[in-house]
């Protein structure tokens, strides 16, 4: 199966009414006339135009048809409820992370799927980061996190390495040989912005395909979350990112346990 067919594994875009989250350049759901989907981010598409001025050309950033900054996404949407959610390299930016994933659960109807592309840290310029617990996603919860915090933005941009994905696949790189992305003492300078009240952008959570896994199983067990999985697609050899389908309001701890969630089965120095 490719990249999108995974993605998709339980969505049916042509007959189901669903929402893209941050899909700016490169959308995994294409609108049409068949297609009932909606884009959601979290600025207008003026906004995010000049946000990425340089790096995005302004014609390919899709129409964001609904803005989710303050306030819950149920607001935003006006009420409405939805079959699927999908969101492809979203999840880790997102600072409460029980918070958004509770977000989406109060839009999508029982069953309804939420579908993920999440970066594998081992292949990823996180291979230096630690991996995230459990106790940090519902500390952050629980302190109502709104924006990633200063240990959060300082691990970002000190520890993040010039990876090539290919190569450590290969075994080419390693964690102790792939040299760092950031030049040394930025990180100061984020860190900065975030006391003066800035959102500085980063990764908040770290995730091995098996380690997310454990993640998503405690907070089901422990009531934090409402979802149960639906498939599951490991990292493949290489690839950067694995795919979860979740269901929604059909919490089942045990279906995270999955045989051959790899985890940690390639090394290559990267625990």
């Amino acid at each position: 199966m490719n990249r999108r067919a995974k993605l998709l594994s339980s969505i049916a875009p042509d007959r189901q009414l669903g929402l893209e989250i941050g899909p700016l350049a490169s959308p995994i759901i294409p609108k049409s006339e068949r297609n009932r989907v909606l884009y959601v981010d979290h600025c207008g598409t003026p906004e995010l135009i000049q946000k990425y001025k340089g790096q995005v050309p302004a014609g390919d950033i899709a129409e964001v048809d609904v803005i989710w900054s303050d306030g819950s996404l149920q607001d935003a949407v006006h009420g409405k409820t939805f079959d699927y959610v999908i969101a492809s390299h979203v999840i880790e930016h997102v600072p409460d992370l029980i918070g958004w994933l509770r977000e989406i659960g109060n839009v999508l109807a029982p069953g309804g799927n939420l579908a993920l592309a999440i970066p594998d840290k081992r292949y990823t310029f996180d291979i230096a980061r630690p991996l995230s617990t459990v106790g940090e996603v519902v500390a952050a919860h629980l302190a109502h996190q709104a924006v990633p915090s200063v240990k959060q933005v300082y691990d970002n941009y000190t520890m993040a390495r010039a990876v090539d994905t290919t190569s450590v696949w290969n075994g080419l790189q390693t964690c102790d040989t792939v040299p760092y992305l950031h030049p040394r003492g930025i990180a100061r300078t984020f860190v900065q912005r975030v006391v003066a009240g800035d959102y500085v952008d980063c990764h908040c959570w770290i995730f091995t395909p098996r380690s997310f896994l454990d993640v998503l199983r405690a907070l089901t067990s422990e009531k934090y979350i409402s979802f149960g999985l639906r498939h599951f697609f490991d990292s493949e050899e290489g690839e950067n990112e694995f795919i979860v389908n979740l269901s929604a309001h059909m919490a089942d701890d045990a279906s995270f346990a999955i045989a051959g969630a790899s985890g940690e089965t390639v090394d290559n120095g990267l625990r």
